[in-house]
């Protein structure tokens, strides 16, 4: 053990004999750079290094480097090697050591990186230096914050030379902050702003000197001089209106802002401080507007203008309804083409032309038919056409339909059969109904009515779609196969809301009599009750049983429950006294009622059977419409300003997060659905007539729809095609030799209007609930198009079996 010893000190030693012969480099073993806290503006940069050198070499010196310099930033000759870099400028660095021993060999460290951030600072941008401010009268104090390294600012305090005067915890616009302060001494005033920032250091602006005065008695108030709005040509959808006023305050005030005002708007479109005193309103939506200017002097005395009326035109919009998307035409024969015009301002269209492409087709100078233009045209060569309208206004401007897609062929044909579901709108500006295909998000029928429709509701078989038209005081009746309106019932009021009963037997129309309900027996078409129940009722929900109707009364804030057996009020639920409650929605299990309140903007989650508030989702803005998705884990809330902004709001009821999905500006958003397969969000927009079609995962826009002037579109409007189920086999009554007997049943889908195709594909992730003597029976099933078998699991008993059966479709319908 001993001679093993000696020889490893052996080898060790004529190692490091032979590396020091070597003249190994010198080495920094360790190099820190460090910055003071908080590293900001004029910040010290503290640097420090370790090296190792191989004897007999020693240290020469250490020095330090700036990347990107030549020179050191220092040199030290003797231990320890630091350096301290003071007045450090706001930027980013990077630094290194490089060591060098008595040899002139050199060792150089891995580089380190600082960055000097440069504190936000502040100015005190209101009021003026050598201002005259008047005591007893509100000032607005401005601080205005520079932050380019982003660092954020907390608060901001404003001080008159040591004393603290206002404050404020939040910013008034982009890196501004504001507080109102009122001075009661007159004198000089030195004022600062402090402001404190994310890094927990503050810095304070310049100081203010201005003077306080005693107002001067009897000095009349300020007035506007002249105030002009202009609106640019063509002053339609979102337009651009320029603002300007001239103000004048009486000496000694002086003018201390002037406020542009929306008539019905409590905060002003923009507040200018400093003349000239303009302000241009960029996308005003359309209608008419009521504008004004309010100016306010140092004294916080107020002169008003005279009220002026800009008109913001919606422009006519263009949609090509013939031939339909995807159908084949037959090249070298005359084919029709029609453009629909919308012009829910009466602007008036001509000409309207038509175009293949970039190629003209046809023009048609007259309408055939009020806000309908036709042309006829032939297509010599067989292939793809892209069809597209162009409409002209008297304007001076024109509006592109969509392109249409369809193609020439030696032999004509419809357009591809649909799988639906079918959206039928309310359109209240055209009195028609809207029915647009959403496998296509194409329009595919326009449909009159009565005056004024605003709402829908869907038959539970889909044969027949039933129409609230509020302007005339009727129902219309629609069989939605053809469609067209088999039948009209008048009321004696405007109806707002439908339900139909799961029969399809009776219809409810809330608002078709003063403050009452009404049940119509839909066989002779009369009413044969009328329920009392809140102040002005709007909305409308029904149990899937169709035992109990819940009621939306909007004046009163108040929930009526009807028991429709009998025809009662069973109990009404008060609500909020602002609430004004106006869309209802029930989910499947009858536990939960939805409800909108216009008043409050919020939505309402309460227990059905109670009628105990379970929870309250705040809105950004005042709700409109209200869906619940297919397989109810969200609520839809559409909502909007009544200007020029509207989003969805999607609720999660799992955890009751809400995701906010904006529309585009200027559209005014009113019923809103989403698609049974919960893949896209239908949007009615009034202002537009646009459906607009949005992707629920994502909320882009996936298209509009231009389905006529005004769409209101309250109500269940989605409708999914519905099935029916018949045994086949075995027969009814019969004798079945086996004790794992296979039923056989064929279904039938009803696609409520138009053609449609549906497969196997509609059925995956159904399922075939068989009962036997009233109680479930377990088999296995096996779905093809049209059919559907079923096989016991467990041998049947001898003797008379009866059984019942029901398809449950994958989003839970029967």
């Amino acid at each position: 053990m001993r001679r093993l010893f000696s020889l490893a000190v052996f080898f060790v030693l004529v190692a490091l004999g032979q590396l020091a012969q070597a003249g190994a480099p010198p080495q920094i073993t360790s190099f820190q750079a460090s910055c003071a806290s908080p590293c900001a503006d004029s910040a010290s940069i503290s640097l420090s290094a370790s090296v190792y050198v191989t004897s007999p070499a020693t240290v020469r010196e250490v020095a330090f480097y700036r990347s990107g310099q030549a020179t050191p930033l220092a040199t030290r000759t003797a231990s320890p090697w630091k350096y301290t870099w003071s007045g450090v400028a706001p930027g980013s660095y990077s630094f290194t050591a490089v060591v060098t021993d008595s040899t002139g060999a050199q060792g150089t460290s891995n580089a380190q990186s600082i960055k000097v951030v440069q504190t936000p600072q502040v100015t005190l941008s209101a009021p003026a230096a050598g201002a005259n401010l008047l005591t007893g009268s509100p000032v607005t104090l401005t601080a205005s914050i520079t932050d380019p390294d982003n660092i954020g600012v907390s608060n901001v305090n404003f001080y008159n030379a040591a004393s603290w005067i206002a404050g404020a915890s939040s910013p008034s616009a982009a890196n501004t902050f504001s507080a109102s302060a009122t001075f009661t001494k007159t004198g000089a005033a030195s004022l600062t702003a402090v402001a404190y920032n994310n890094r927990g250091t503050k810095t304070t602006s310049p100081v203010v000197n201005v003077t306080l005065s005693a107002p001067p008695a009897n000095v009349p108030p300020p007035r506007i001089t002249s105030f002009d709005p202009v609106c640019a040509w063509p002053c339609a959808d979102a337009a651009s209106i320029a603002l300007s006023a001239t103000a004048y305050a009486n000496s000694p005030n002086t003018i201390r802002q002037v406020d542009f005002y929306l008539a019905g708007q409590a905060t002003p479109l923009a507040t200018v401080r400093t003349a000239p005193y303009q302000y241009t309103w960029k996308n005003a939506p359309p209608g008419t507007h009521v504008l004004s200017a309010v100016v306010t002097d140092s004294a916080g005395q107020q002169g008003s203008s005279a009220t002026k009326t800009i008109r913001v035109w919606r422009t006519p919009q263009v949609a090509l309804t013939a031939p339909l998307a995807g159908a084949t035409v037959a090249a070298g024969v005359p084919v029709t083409l029609i453009a629909t015009i919308t012009d829910p301002d009466g602007i008036g269209v001509t000409p309207v032309n038509f175009y293949n492409g970039a190629h003209w087709v046809a023009g048609a100078s007259t309408p055939a038919s009020p806000n309908t233009f036709v042309v006829t045209a032939t297509f010599a060569q067989a292939g793809p056409l892209n069809l597209l309208a162009v409409a002209y206004n008297n304007l001076g401007t024109s509006t592109t339909s969509a392109t249409l897609s369809v193609m020439a062929g030696t032999t004509a044909s419809p357009p591809p059969a649909s799988t639906g579901p079918f959206a039928y709108l309310a359109i209240e500006g055209a009195d028609r109904l809207a029915v647009v295909d959403t496998a296509r998000d194409a329009l595919l029928a326009s449909v009159p009515v009565g005056a004024g429709p605003q709402s829908v509701a869907i038959a539970p078989d889909g044969g027949r779609v039933y129409v609230a038209n509020a302007a005339a005081a009727t129902v219309s009746i629609l069989d939605a196969t053809l469609p067209g309106v088999v039948g009209l019932i008048a009321l004696p009021n405007p109806p707002r809301s439908l339900a139909v009963s799961p029969d399809g037997a009776r219809l409810y129309v809330s608002g078709g009599a003063a403050n009452a309900v009404q049940t119509i027996d839909l066989t002779t078409q009369n009413v044969f009750a009328s329920i009392a129940v809140g102040s002005d009722p709007q909305g409308l929900a029904l149990n899937r049983e169709g035992s109990r109707l819940f009621v939306a009364n909007r004046a009163d804030a108040s929930i009526s429950v009807l028991a429709t057996a009998s025809n009662t009020l069973l109990v009404t639920w008060p609500l909020p006294a602002t609430s004004e409650p106006t869309v209802l929605a029930l989910d499947a299990a009858g536990a939960r009622l939805f409800v909108t309140a216009a008043g409050t903007n919020a939505l309402y989650v309460l227990d059905a059977t109670s009628g105990a508030l379970l929870s309250t989702v705040p809105l950004p803005m005042r709700p409109r419409g209200l869906a619940l998705s297919s397989d109810e884990t969200k609520v839809l809330v559409s909502n909007g300003n009544g200007l020029d902004r509207g989003e969805v709001t999607v609720v999660k009821l799992a955890d009751g997060s809400v995701r906010h999905l904006p529309l585009p500006t200027g559209a005014r958003p009113i019923g809103v659905a989403m698609h049974p397969d919960a893949s896209r969000i239908y949007v009615a927009s009034q202002s537009e007539g646009l459906v607009h079609v949005l992707d629920a995962a994502t909320g882009a826009i996936l298209s509009s729809v231009a389905v006529g002037s005004g769409p209101y579109a309250l109500g269940h409007f989605i409708a999914w095609p519905q099935t029916n189920l018949a045994l086949i086999s075995p027969m009814a009554n019969a004798w079945v030799n086996q004790a794992r007997p296979k039923l056989e049943f064929a279904w039938a889908t009803r696609c409520l209007t138009f053609d449609c195709q549906l497969g196997e594909d509609y059925y995956r992730g159904a399922q075939l609930l068989v009962s036997i003597g009233g109680a479930a029976a377990a088999g296995s099933t096996t779905f093809t198009a049209g059919r559907v078998e079923w096989i016991p699991d467990a041998p049947l008993a001898q003797g008379s079996v009866n059984f019942s059966a029901l398809l449950k479709d994958r989003l839970g319908r029967y």
